[in-house]
């Protein structure tokens, strides 16, 4: 933020006694004179209460509500809280209620607000080089949670790492559907400092949104505990390794502590900015937790942020004053803006845990504060613009990647950028390496049997023995490799490769050994298989399970289409192929035989099924659709079935113009169809068990489709003309690739 009014305030829910804060057991903590209450009282649970407790609690708290409702209910292994509009004097009343453990008024969270940043966390010295960022490591492997304002997914700094995780708690309060999408601004900023291709720490990193703040910058407290409640249920049951990046913060709450210490006892860091308000972190949450690592900021020349606070909950420093990363208006690389404040220190220690934790996914919270302040460039930073009350109880430690691996013995791999002129379509590689105190450097040279010369800029990914100095990365499976400018160019295995577009290099997938339709070079866009427990389903699906089958559903309850969009990072394509699996539950229609006589749109709801569309030029555009039939016994004179059935059918009609011959239909349902059944047996458009449907199901399971050119994403579309509960197509299997 670039003034301390827009800094970031945690509306108090905690008065202090003497400036130091405690809970009485059963007290009604009331707000501090002046914040702004949100109306609302949290009822927090003791550790030990029972789900039947909670419930009885939760009808208490209805009843005492002032419209007999409940605004948030938390109930898993962090948090137990119920917040809900009351009076004092109800909130007194319901203090006594077995189970209860205290009682506090809520007030709102709001933000804490090549950059010099990154350029400066890579060095010693505070005169900056300018050079490029190396680290030893990229975040591989690990999870940056960002409770925040939400991410702009398709920003070019993300690459394809900027991800919904299943859950927004602020559409979750409000009823709304953004789906952790950023609608201010600062999300996004904080994210890409975590994880930004360039503005970022940790470039390997996956950033998850988890939105607990809303388009005015300020979430209620509950929210945020729903947050961090749901993000410790998520890496506990992911088994993948994650950080928890908090740039919010105010005034002291003893139920959003009381929630921090329970993350981190269950071994996950928890990363909070100190605040901007020029004084004590201490009296503010979450900065003030013991467990958290409280970050304040720098500016330029190893000076304080002005507006930092500090003291001795500030654990370490890192660059906060006029920090410039991505905004969330666009999504080219270009799409930059600067902000102020710990919120943008705060996500730089974020990334500079992932990589730690990329070497070292066991390390404790505990002992990653402890290796950060083991690595920090000790007393750095001037107090010359501290109040002079803190400067003696504030840690002088800023944050330090090291980049010089020469005291790691072991083979590993490297990334490394080269420019070279390439000949040949030959991958042999024959190198000449001279090393240096910190950086290898190569010189590539690549023998061509064709006349066409052309110099690319690329990673490559060596293994490199002990003998010369190197750094330890991610493996080549995981690290780009080369640097074309479509997959198509490239020759290789299949894996991640950086190719250049007109906004600079991006990271993409080139699937380079799978053969679609006699066709190879495919840029992949989609890679939805959810028999990978660890797999989420897409933006504005929903996660069905039954028994082992996980599908992901329309997040549309009622008549309607729910929408997924799969990014090409800015690549233009003109042949689109991919796959899709589905199951039938209860009665889809397939296409609506009651609109046979109407000009239908690509816009209009048409079948039940998927979808998918681009757009070219000003309007959407078909590529392909996927149908899903009632049965195979017709009902209505086969009105419901495919057209292609085989049967004598009564009502006859066309599938929409705009679809032609592009689509698959199929049915799981051999005999006449049943509500409220889940056809498992045989799945949808696989090009199998086809039975009476010919045509327009054995066309195998891949489809392959030329289309006008085009950068646009790809919308997927799961549709359905009745409620979710009385027929759906749930999917378990996406696959897309551009060329």
């Amino acid at each position: 933020m670039a003034s301390s009014s827009k800094s970031a305030v945690f509306l108090i829910l905690f008065s202090l006694l003497g400036g130091i804060s405690y809970v009485e057991s059963r007290r009604v903590i009331r707000a501090a004179p002046g914040e702004e209450t949100t109306g609302n009282y949290i009822v927090v649970m003791e550790k030990e209460t029972s789900h039947s407790t909670f419930e009885h609690i939760a009808d208490e708290v209805r009843n005492e509500s002032m419209d007999h409702k409940i605004a948030e209910k938390v109930e898993g292994p962090v948090a137990k809280i119920i917040a809900a509009k009351m009076t004092e004097e109800a909130a007194h009343r319901l203090k006594h209620q077995l189970g209860v453990e205290y009682i506090e008024q809520e007030a709102f969270a709001t933000m804490s607000a090549v950059s010099w940043a990154v350029d400066r966390v890579d060095q010693v010295s505070s005169v900056l080089d300018n050079q490029p960022y190396t680290p030893c490591e990229c975040g591989n492997g690990v999870d940056v949670y960002v409770l925040d304002t939400g991410i702009r997914y398709n920003h070019c700094e993300f690459g394809g790492r900027a991800l919904y995780p299943g859950y927004d708690p602020v559409d979750n309060y409000n009823g709304g559907n953004r789906q952790g999408g950023d609608c201010q601004g600062h999300g996004t900023h904080v994210a890409s400092l975590a994880v930004g291709n360039v503005s970022g720490l940790a470039r390997c990193a996956t950033a998850y949104s988890v939105r607990v703040l809303d388009c005015n910058g300020r979430g209620p407290y509950s929210v945020i505990i729903d947050g961090l409640n749901y993000v410790a249920g998520r890496i506990r049951s992911s088994n993948r390794t994650g950080v928890i990046s908090m740039s919010l913060g105010g005034s002291f709450s003893s139920s959003l502590d009381q929630v921090v210490t329970n993350v981190v006892s269950q071994g996950i860091p928890v990363v909070a900015s100190a605040g901007n308000d020029r004084g004590n972190a201490c009296s503010k949450s979450p900065a003030s937790n013991p467990g958290a690592i409280t970050v304040a900021g720098s500016a330029r020349g190893d000076n304080v942020y002005f507006n930092t606070n500090a003291g001795s909950c500030v654990d370490i420093f890192a660059p906060g004053a006029s920090v410039t990363a991505a905004s969330h208006s666009c999504s080219t690389c270009s799409c930059l803006r600067t902000l102020s404040g710990t919120s943008m220190a705060a996500p730089l220690v974020s990334g500079g845990i992932a990589l730690l934790l990329e070497k070292e996914p066991s390390l404790s919270p505990a002992a990653i504060s402890n290796r950060l302040k083991q690595n920090c460039i000790k007393n750095a930073i001037s107090y010359t613009n501290l109040p002079v009350t803190y400067r003696s109880n504030t840690n002088n430690c800023l944050l330090h990647v090291n980049t010089d691996c020469s005291d790691d013995n072991s083979t590993c791999t490297k990334t490394r950028t080269f420019t070279f002129t390439q000949m040949t379509m030959s991958t042999r590689l024959v190198t000449e390496t001279r090393i240096s105190n910190i950086v290898t450097t190569a010189t590539v040279t690549v023998t061509r049997s064709t006349d066409v010369t052309r110099t690319h800029t690329v990673a490559v990914t060596e293994r490199i023995t002990p003998t010369v100095t190197t750094c330890p990365g991610p493996t080549p499976t995981s690290t780009p490799v080369s640097g074309f400018a479509s997959c198509a160019e490239v020759s290789g295995p299949s894996g991640n490769y950086v190719l250049q577009t007109k906004d600079g290099p991006t990271t993409v997938y080139c699937e380079l050994e799978k053969e679609i339709k006699g066709n190879r070079g495919f840029m992949r866009i989609a890679n939805v298989n959810m028999s990978d427990p660890n797999t989420d389903c897409p933006d504005s699906l929903s996660l069905r399970t039954d028994g082992n089958l996980r599908t992901c559903q329309r997040d549309e309850q009622g008549k309607g289409c729910s929408s997924a969009h799969f990014n090409t990072s800015g690549f233009e394509y003109s042949k689109v192929c991919g796959r899709i699996r589905g199951y039938q539950w209860a009665s889809p229609n397939a296409f609506y035989w009651y609109q046979r006589n109407k000009r239908l749109t690509i816009n209009d709801l048409y079948v039940d099924g998927a979808v998918l569309t681009n757009q070219v030029n000003e309007s959407r555009s078909h590529i392909w659709t996927f149908a899903a039939a009632i049965d195979e016994v017709g009902r209505s004179g086969a009105a419901f079935d495919c057209q292609c059935t085989n049967r004598e059918v009564i009502i006859d009609f066309e599938t929409p113009s705009f679809v032609g011959n592009d689509y698959f239909c199929e049915t799981g349902s051999r005999n006449f169809f049943e509500y409220n059944t889940f056809y498992t047996a045989d799945p949808l458009w696989d090009g199998k068990g086809c039975g009476e449907v010919s045509t327009c199901c054995d066309k195998g399971e891949w489809f392959c489709k030329d289309v006008p050119k085009t950068s646009s994403d790809i919308e997927l579309r799961l549709c359905g003309n009745e409620e979710r509960f009385n027929e759906d197509t749930p999917l378990d299997l996406i696959e897309l690739y551009v060329k």
